[in-house]
């Protein structure tokens, strides 16, 4: 697979699946984050305000600890105010899930030493949508996958604003709009730039995959 081959569209009423959680946020001052137990998984609910690049910080953290991300969504519903819903999957013998201090992880800027391994890529896309800049990408799904590619935004300058993040079988398929500081659309520099990164990250699922065969 390539660029712009099996990648997932963008959702089709983000704000209802968060209709709740987007409630909360507007009709409190506060932030918070509440992790339960959901259905047989965990299911954190998180609102307030946060930096921009909280999602990458939040999705780094978890990885760190083990936690996968599994599936949810998330949007900006004020000018420093978020609303998200994550179904997350805690880590073999690890604590339960309400002992972190999720929106801690997502506040706090993790330190120069954490990083993720690039996201192995089957496609992606970048296109210009109602919202702004898309990017959607689809790859294998294991841990740091989300964390890599949030990752390949902060390196450009750019953060999630609106995001939507689930699986198909073994693969990830993600969804954002993108934004630079301040809630602007990014410059046309940085954007090709993305696109490279992200054609790297096509490579080095391709050289993944040779180097399998060849063993």
């Amino acid at each position: 697979m390539s660029e712009a081959s099996g990648v997932p569209t963008a959702p089709v009423n983000l704000e209802a699946s968060l209709a709740a959680v987007i409630a909360q946020a507007r009709r409190t001052e506060k932030s918070e984050a509440v992790c339960a137990r959901a259905g047989g998984r965990w299911q954190l609910e998180l609102w307030g305000s946060l930096p921009p690049t909280w999602a990458g910080s939040l999705a780094l953290h978890c990885s760190g600890v083990g936690i996968d991300i599994a599936e949810g969504c998330a949007c900006r519903v004020g000018p420093s105010r978020w609303a998200a819903r994550f179904a997350l999957k805690a880590p073999r013998g690890g604590p339960e899930l309400h002992a972190f201090d999720f929106l801690r992880m997502a506040r706090r800027q993790p330190s120069g030493a954490m990083s993720s391994a690039m996201p192995r890529l089957d496609a992606f896309e970048i296109v210009r949508g109602a919202a702004g800049i898309e990017v959607s990408v689809r790859g294998r799904d294991e841990p740091g996958f989300l964390a890599g590619v949030l990752q390949r935004f902060a390196l450009f300058g750019m953060h999630a604003e609106r995001l939507s993040v689930g699986s198909e079988g073994e693969r990830a398929v993600d969804w954002f709009v993108v934004k630079a500081t301040g809630g602007r659309d990014p410059a046309p520099d940085s954007v090709a730039a993305l696109r490279v990164a992200l054609n790297a990250c096509l490579a080095a699922r391709e050289r993944s995959a040779l180097s399998t065969l060849l063993r």
